[in-house]
């Protein structure tokens, strides 16, 4: 598997990436994380009830598997 990594500050909510002749025409991943930590992200501290939990993450993670053709609104 073949990677770019690249460190760029966004402009007004965009990027521009830059792809190597590889990449062209073909379907991509893209992940954006941020480089450093946000400090202003709320922190949720631990709860040891599972509904709490469950109600926590509800909507956050994905319903698996899935495919390319899925979508969700």
């Amino acid at each position: 598997m073949q990677a770019v990594r690249t460190i760029q500050k966004s402009e007004n909510g965009q990027l521009m990436i830059q792809l190597p002749p590889q990449f062209h025409d073909i379907e991509l991943e893209i992940i954006i994380l941020p480089a450093h930590p946000i400090q202003d992200m709320e922190v949720v501290p631990p709860s040891s009830n599972r509904l709490e939990m469950v109600a926590h993450l509800k909507g956050i993670l994905p319903d698996l598997p899935y495919s390319k053709y899925d979508f969700y609104a």
